[in-house]
């Protein structure tokens, strides 16, 4: 069904996730750490004893940095040289397989990326003393339970994602905050129970876990970006009137959520046919996956599409957006297999990143006059879409726009356009005909080409001329870069 989705969970999750700032919305799952692997300068107050180095922190307390040993069946101790061990440090286990684990009463915290990719043989307690579990703490671990107790008061970004064998989470009263890419791919991981204390579940808290039924408590306040995204098997979820805060579409690509509810007093959100929208800012929240429509036409009171807001909706085939919507967000109409006509408003200034990627039967789409940017893979994968006329406001062009519109014949850049960054027409196969204005000032090695397999080897795209200006920077390059070309009339 996802066709290529499960590629882009595995390859495209290389995007830094910011927080709740209007700035930094995601557009994959949160990544791996950016220090994985890392080799720390050693610090001068380094002790040594026996297997592990650690440091004296400022209560008195050691900090575990480093284990040279090779046990497979690992005993962390309470003290190092008599002194109490409360922090187990940065990547001091990763990499590991392990027959059993022990970890010692006292500890309090589990740092960053400590056991990432290590293996057990069977599970271990975490001890109700921690405080905190790191960033990244057990990525891809093979811990299969985890049962968290109440003194916990912070779980890392990432700290369970990609844990194929839990099963069970158990999360103690207290905690407020499931932080974003928490449990994110855990593929076995089929229910939980929130504790009533939650407040927030972060970006990709849960996504792509087979959760068969979610009960948000009465007191949660906000809900991230993709918090469900892609639980398959969910199949109903109630917003309780608590909910102040819904950055983007939380269950996209969830295709058995036939029933979303919320009370007709909620004083935040609201159903309209099916389809959620806030209601103090007017913006299109959530357009299901599992809604069967072919043609919707957005309600002329809203403002904004949000982020992931129609992705993966399989039974769309047209849209319009009415001309009062001045902003849609990221990933807003990505993976919407059968759309084949948008009508955007002529007062959008912005298409931004991968907001219809994938979207693999987009043959028309009108661009507004007032565009000003598009953002990268805005159209990435729109395999059947054939010309595109870029408006004159538009200036840059990032990167991989338009890779891979294999159908794409033709392209006009406006004037006073600058720069081409990587790959804007890779892949563009059967491309014939594009202008490149004398105000270019920049294209990227390599554009205008494809890959043949024959060869095994990129080549400039056959059959395609380039029309230029005489004497311009674009008459250079495609001198430099052997690209056939014209000069403009």
């Amino acid at each position: 069904m996802k066709r290529m989705m499960l590629v882009w969970v595995m390859i495209l999750c290389l995007v830094p996730l910011g927080g709740w700032a209007e700035s930094a919305a995601p557009t994959q799952p949160p990544p791996p750490p950016e220090w994985m692997p890392v080799v720390t300068p050693e610090p001068d107050n380094l002790k040594t004893c026996g297997d592990y180095q650690y440091v004296i922190q400022e209560d008195g307390t050691a900090a575990i940095l480093k284990y040279n040993g090779s046990d497979r069946e690992l005993v962390v101790p309470s003290a190092l040289d008599g002194v109490p061990v409360t922090v187990i440090g940065e990547c001091v286990f990763a990499y590991t397989w392990y027959k059993s684990v022990s970890l010692p009463d006292g500890l309090l915290e589990i740092g960053d990326s400590a056991f990432y990719m290590s293996a057990f043989d069977k599970d271990f307690e975490i001890p109700s003393s921690v405080r905190r579990i790191g960033n990244a703490a057990f990525y891809r671990s093979g811990i299969q339970h985890v049962n968290l107790t109440n003194g916990l008061t912070e779980l890392g970004i990432n700290a369970f994602a990609f844990c194929k064998m839990l099963t069970e989470v158990n999360l103690p009263e207290g905690m407020t905050k499931i932080s974003d890419g928490a449990f994110q791919c855990c593929t076995s991981l089929e229910s939980i129970i929130l504790p009533d204390s939650l407040t927030e579940i972060g970006h990709f808290a849960f996504y792509y876990t087979p959760l068969k039924e979610i009960r948000l408590p009465d007191g949660i306040q906000r809900l991230g970006i993709a918090a469900f995204e892609d639980c398959e098997e969910l199949t109903s979820i109630h917003l309780p009137d608590s909910i102040a805060s819904v950055r983007g579409s939380p269950f996209s690509l969830c295709p058995a959520l036939t029933e979303i509810t919320v009370s007709d007093s909620h004083p935040y959100l609201e159903l309209r046919d099916g389809v959620l929208f806030s209601k103090p800012d007017h913006r299109l929240l959530c357009y299901p996956s599992a809604l069967t429509a072919t043609e919707y036409s957005v309600p002329e009171d809203v403002r904004e599409i949000a982020e992931h807001a129609f992705r993966g909706n399989e039974n769309l085939v047209k849209l319009w957006i009415p001309d009062g919507v001045t902003r849609m967000g990221e990933v807003a109409f990505s993976s919407c297999y059968a759309m084949e006509e948008v009508r955007l408003p002529d007062a959008l200034e912005a298409i931004p990143e991968r907001a219809f990627a994938e979207c693999e039967s987009l043959r028309v789409i009108n661009m507004p006059s007032a565009l000003k940017s598009l953002g990268s893979d805005a159209f990435i994968g729109c395999a059947s879409l054939t010309e595109i006329d870029i408006p004159a406001g538009v200036t840059d062009l990032p990167r991989t726009i338009f890779y891979a519109c294999r159908s794409l014949t033709r392209v006009t850049l406006p004037d006073g356009l600058r720069t081409i960054a990587i790959h804007n027409f890779y892949g563009c196969k059967n491309l014939t005909s594009v202008n490149l204005p004398a105000s270019i000032e920049f294209i990227e090695d390599h554009e205008f080409r494809m890959y043949d397999s024959n060869l095994g080897e990129n080549i400039v795209i056959p059959g395609l001329t380039v029309i230029v200006t005489p004497g311009t920077y674009a008459e250079q390059y495609c001198q430099e870069q052997g690209i056939p070309y014209e000069y403009t009339e």
